[in-house]
């Protein structure tokens, strides 16, 4: 019970409560950057009224399929014959309209998963406070210290896992009921157009609580698994080897193909089980010994077999590692550190401080993560093309320096439009007021007019451009171009929810980081030795500053480069060496700089935000106890208020966000 006090107590409660709140925060910015979420309106009316055809014709092709077979004793025959025996047994299901918006976003937010497992790798870490302590002998020769504080754990890891589960999962539930409204989950899961081929009769809270099942399963695997890891050979090789894991398992998830005659490496897969929803919305079957073999079914004998063997392996590991001085993992964790010793350099201090703080804390993998979590969110969605031909003609038209005589010239043409307008305008008119005229001769002075009011709405934007250019030149002096604006417009003027998602990845991969690289020292009880010698001090203190600052540098550009090469490959960038207020919106900008000297100043902003931040994050590491506790004082004091002050408003000065995305000087 003193476990569960202590790992389940108030600290860990706050963390999650800051989880779950960055997780809501996340999750509503995904809202805006959803182009096509999924059917509404008329496609939808369309896909109820024609499901029960495709219904028919799903059963006609299982017919056909088992007839098809051609390949006799395989695994392709064997799946064939389920397949079609899978479709061959649906019965009339009745489809419904619906608001499916938040049912989708529920089912395609895949950043709860990760902060849901990064929750329970938090609590797997918080088991290693014996070894910190140096009573980690002491502890597992006791009776309890055995067994039953391994038993102990494992609860913690189910409950912890069940309770992030509830909490995450069923805060999207809410937001999603809020925005969208009910959506009426008690209809069949075939009513999501996303589900059409579906051959289990399911509702959509059924499907809702089956993947949430799967889910909280496999962050507890994934979570046991790393426990059992750091308990063998230590944080540092723990990492690494589950980094290894995750990557290999990412490989085979990725690129095997569903038919393929080794897809139980892709289906008995932790990202399978996370993903839970590919073998429910369509039939997918695995080849086990040449048999097919349905995915959800091997799925869930895979988690339970699994889930015992991991038990059972942790408790012979627990229950005698510590104790036999002669246990064979234990020897060779211990030969393979003294090798790595004798064969590895001499760290500089800058080396070795890298050394703990991306290899031994693991702030490489929050590097990483946070650059695969913001480069996924990016590539959801394309940009919409912006550009506008024929008002691009005007632009190439009139571009150059803008001067009286370039507004001169828009004017003429401005007029020349207006009276071809007013011309056809008149014709039309004329015609109308005779009893008889022809309608062939009205069609064409009406596409005439059309293209002349076209013509005029095109110029419009680059006339009011040219007018505030040269309002500009005589308040200010300073001369500006006329250029096209699509792709600046895009980076700096729109798109505003991309800056501030990247901006919060940036500030959760600094918290992740950053937080244990004062707080690692002190829970390994290294924090007096260090300030006793002469390297201890300032030097120690310059050195960690200057890793943080060089950490949330990378973060930082990393990050943001993505929105950048995104738009630079869709529109690329234009006329960089002309004044920034060349772009209409950036004529209140005070310096009178480029446009390529602009963005230099703008990465540069977000890299002194980001390392600012990054230092208040190694302040409070400090003067914290561990680097759990430092993660959940930042969190709370920078990541949360944050959240709330972005989703109030995208412009307080205040926020961690809004500094992060150089929004100061936007």
């Amino acid at each position: 019970m003193n476990e569960f006090k202590r790992l389940l107590g108030r600290k860990t409660f706050f963390i999650l409560l800051a989880l779950v709140i960055i997780n809501i925060g996340l999750f509503m910015m995904s809202f805006a950057t959803e182009k096509d979420i999924t059917l509404t309106g008329y496609e939808l009316e369309s896909y109820i009224s024609e499901y029960p055809e495709f219904l028919r014709n799903t059963k006609e092709n299982s017919v056909n399929l088992s007839m098809l077979n051609m390949y006799k004793n395989s695994f392709a025959a064997d799946n064939i014959e389920k397949t079609a025996l899978a479709y061959g047994k649906l019965e009339e299901i009745t489809v419904k309209s619906g608001d499916n918006r938040g049912i989708v976003l529920f089912q395609q937010h895949k950043l709860s998963d990760i902060i849901m497992l990064s929750f329970l790798l938090i609590i797997s870490i918080g088991f290693l406070k014996e070894r910190r302590k140096g009573t980690v002998n002491l502890v597992r020769s006791t009776q309890k210290g055995r067994g039953v504080l391994y038993f102990q754990r494992v609860a913690i890891l189910a409950v912890s896992s069940v309770i992030a589960g509830i909490m995450l999962y069923g805060s999207n539930l809410l937001v999603v009921t809020i925005s969208f409204g009910n959506s009426d989950l008690s209809r069949s899961i075939q009513s999501l157009p996303e589900f059409m081929q579906c051959h289990y009769r399911i509702t959509i809270a059924e499907y809702i609580l089956i993947s949430v099942l799967f889910k909280i399963i496999a962050c507890f695997l994934c979570a046991l698994t790393f426990y059992i890891l750091i308990s063998i050979f230590g944080t540092g090789v723990a990492y690494t080897a589950s980094a290894l894991f995750v990557v290999c398992e990412l490989l085979f998830y990725s690129l095997i193909i569903p038919v393929s005659t080794i897809n139980v490496l892709k289906y008995i897969n932790i990202f399978a089980l996370i993903n839970c929803e590919e073998f429910l919305s369509v039939c997918r079957n695995i080849n086990v010994f040449g048999n097919a073999v349905p995915a959800l079914n091997c799925n869930i004998v895979f988690s339970f077999s699994l889930s015992i063997i991991l038990v059972f392996v942790g408790y012979f590991i627990h229950g005698k590692m510590y104790v036999d001085k002669k246990n064979f993992l234990k020897n060779i964790s211990e030969k393979t550190s003294r090798l790595l010793e004798k064969i590895s350099f001499q760290r500089t201090l800058l080396g070795w401080e890298s050394f703990k703080l991306l290899i031994k804390q693991g702030g490489l993998i929050f590097m990483v993560a946070a650059f695969l979590l913001a480069l996924s969110s990016a590539m959801k969605y394309d940009y919409i093309c912006r550009i506008n031909p024929k008002e691009q003609l005007w632009y190439d038209k009139f571009k150059g320096i803008i001067t009286e005589e370039t507004l001169s010239e828009v004017l003429g043409e401005m007029t020349q439009i207006e009276e071809k307008i007013t011309s056809y305008q008149d014709k039309i008119d004329d015609l109308l007021s005779q009893e008889t005229y022809s309608e062939e001769t009205l069609n064409k002075y009406y596409r005439y007019l059309e293209k002349a009011i076209e013509e005029k709405e095109t110029l419009m934007p680059v006339f009011d451009n040219i007018c505030d250019g040269c309002e500009y030149t005589q308040r200010t002096g300073n001369a500006v171009n006329l250029i096209e604006p699509y792709s600046y417009e895009l980076l700096l003027q729109y798109d505003k929810q991309t800056r501030s998602r990247a901006s919060l990845y940036i500030l959760i991969g600094i918290i992740g980081a950053v937080a244990g690289i004062f707080a690692y020292d002190r829970q390994n009880n290294m924090y007096n030795t260090q300030r006793c010698t002469y390297r201890g001090r300032k030097m120690l203190i310059l050195t960690k500053t200057s890793l943080v600052c060089i950490v949330c540098t990378i973060i930082c550009i990393s990050i943001h480069l993505i929105q950048f090469v995104q738009i630079g490959n869709l529109l690329g960038y234009n006329d960089l060496d002309v004044p920034i207020q060349s772009l209409m919106f950036m004529r209140d900008f005070e310096p009178y700089i480029s446009i390529s000297e602009y963005l230099v100043l703008l990465f540069a902003v977000r890299i002194a935000s980001t390392c600012l931040i990054g230092l208040i994050c190694a302040a409070i590491s400090k003067f914290s106890s561990d680097t759990t506790t430092a993660m959940g004082i930042s969190l709370f004091t920078l990541a949360v208020p944050s959240v709330f002050a972005n989703i109030i408003s995208s412009e307080s000065i205040f926020s961690c966000i809004y500094l992060i995305s150089g929004e100061i000087i936007l």
